[in-house]
C-alpha cells in the first residue's frame, strides 16, 4: 500500500519500472578489465559504483524498485513528522509567545455562523469578514471578531439568488462580485448587500477578482480565465497557460500592473498571467521536506504587495516575494491550522482563513499575522459555535 505522497512523488509521471542501465564502459574501466585477465593471479579488484550502499546489492528491477520506494516511504514519513513537530526554544526569563490562533468560527451546519464548504473569503475595509458558504448557498457578513452580522441569499435562479457560490470580491466602490457557479454567472451588490446586477459567463465561474479600473477577471473551472470591463462587456478570454487538463478549481488575485496570479493545484505551481494571456513566469511554492508534494489552495496580497499562499495538502501558509522567491513560513499544523481552501489578510493585521474536510469541521479561523492593537496581550483563543448576533 502506498501513501498518496509517496506515489505523487515518484510516479508522477507515470508509472514506470526502473531498471538499472549498464554504461558506457570508460577508459579506466576498460583498463581495470584488461589488466584483471592479465594479472588473475592478484584477484579481482572491486570496481566503483556510484550508488548507494543499499542500492549496489540489488540488482534485480523488482527489488531495486522495492527499496526505492522504501526510502520514499521514509522520507515522506520523516518529513511528516517534522512539519507536525513545532521546536520552541525559549529563554528562562522570556516570555511565552503568544498563539497565533485567535478566533476559530461554526461549525458544518447550516445555522447563522455556520457553514458548509466555505470555498472562498474576503475582508473589507472596515474589517468585515464576507463568506463564500457554498453548500448553503449564501453569503455570510461577520465581524472582525467572527461575530455574525447578516447574510445575503438563498438557494435559488432569481436575482439575489445563489447556486452554490464559490467566489467573492469587492469592488472599489465598495460592493460585492459574487461568482454564482451553478448559476453561470457574476452576481452584483451594493455596499448594503443589496442586489444591483447581473451577467452570464461563458463558463462556470469559480474565483473572481476586481482592479482600480473596476474590471471583474473570472477564473473558470474549465481552466479558461475572462475579463470584464466596468460595462460588463467581455474584452478577454484566454486558457491559463500549461493546463493539462480542462476541469480545475483555480483561485486567483490581481494587481495594479494588470497581472492576474493563479494557484494550480494540479502541478502545484504559481502562475503569473498578463491580461493578454501571456505566461509571465511561474514558481513552485516551498515545501518542507523532498517527501512532500505541494498544493496551492489560494492566493492573495498583504499590505506590504506580499504574496501569501496556502498549501491544503501540507495545512501550510508561506509568503513569498512577487517574483516567488520564499520569505517566511507562516502557519503550521501545530498552530491548529486544517486544510485551509480560501485566506485573506484583514486590514487591522489578522488571517482570515476558511477550512474544511471531511473528517473536520467546516469552519472560519482568525490568526495573528501583523501586530495589531487590538492583541497586543495573548488572550486566550475562542472557538465559536453560534456567535452572538450583531446588534
Amino acid at each position: 500500500m502506498v501513501d498518496f505522497q509517496s506515489r505523487y512523488k515518484i510516479f508522477s509521471y507515470g508509472y514506470v519500472a526502473p531498471r538499472p542501465r549498464p554504461g558506457k564502459p570508460s577508459a579506466r574501466q576498460v583498463k581495470h578489465e584488461a589488466n584483471r585477465l592479465l594479472a588473475g593471479s592478484y584477484g579481482d579488484r572491486p570496481v566503483h559504483d556510484c550508488r548507494l550502499p543499499s542500492m549496489i546489492e540489488y540488482n534485480d528491477p523488482h527489488e531495486w524498485e522495492a527499496q526505492l520506494l522504501f526510502h520514499g516511504l521514509q522520507q515522506t514519513f520523516h518529513d511528516v513528522e517534522a512539519l507536525h513537530y513545532k521546536l520552541t526554544i525559549q529563554a528562562p526569563c522570556s516570555k511565552r509567545e503568544p498563539d497565533k490562533l485567535l478566533f476559530q468560527i461554526g461549525i458544518k451546519g447550516n445555522a447563522d455562523g455556520d457553514f458548509h464548504f466555505p470555498r472562498d473569503v474576503i475582508t473589507t475595509d472596515d474589517g468585515d469578514i464576507i463568506v463564500a458558504d457554498t453548500n448553503n448557498h449564501r453569503i455570510q457578513i461577520l465581524n472582525q471578531f467572527g461575530v455574525f452580522k447578516t447574510k445575503i441569499g438563498k438557494k435559488g435562479t432569481g436575482n439575489g439568488e445563489f447556486n452554490q457560490p464559490t467566489g467573492i470580491d469587492q469592488l472599489p466602490n465598495g460592493g460585492l462580485v459574487v461568482a454564482d457557479s451553478k448559476n453561470r454567472r457574476i452576481q452584483i451588490f451594493s455596499v448594503n448587500g443589496k442586489f444591483k446586477t447581473s451577467f452570464t459567463t461563458k463558463h462556470e465561474p469559480y474565483s473572481v477578482g476586481t482592479d482600480s479600473f473596476k474590471n471583474i477577471v473570472v477564473a473558470t473551472s474549465n481552466g479558461t480565465v475572462e475579463i470584464y470591463d466596468r460595462d460588463l462587456k467581455l474584452v478577454k478570454e484566454f486558457i491559463i497557460p500549461g493546463k493539462k487538463s480542462k476541469r480545475c478549481f483555480p483561485k486567483m488575485c490581481t494587481n495594479s500592473n494588470d497581472e492576474i496570479f493563479i494557484t494550480d493545484p494540479q502541478e502545484g505551481c504559481i502562475k503569473c498571467v498578463s491580461y493578454n494571456g501571456k505566461l509571465k513566469y511561474q514558481f513552485k511554492p516551498k515545501t518542507v521536506g523532498d517527501g512532500l508534494v505541494v498544493k496551492p489552495s489560494d492566493i492573495c496580497f498583504d499590505q506590504m504587495g506580499q504574496l501569501v499562499v496556502s498549501d491544503s495538502l501540507n495545512h501550510i501558509v508561506n509568503v513569498y516575494s512577487i517574483t516567488g522567491e520564499f520569505i517566511r513560513q507562516v502557519l503550521t499544523p501545530p498552530d491548529e491550522v486544517g486544510a485551509i481552501f480560501a485566506l485573506t489578510v484583514g486590514p487591522e493585521g489578522h488571517l482570515v482563513v476558511a477550512e474544511f474536510a471531511l473528517a473536520s469541521d467546516h469552519c472560519v479561523k482568525i490568526f495573528r499575522y501583523k501586530k495589531c492593537e487590538c492583541h497586543l496581550s495573548r488572550p486566550s483563543s475562542s472557538k465559536r459555535r453560534t456567535p452572538t448576533p450583531f446588534v
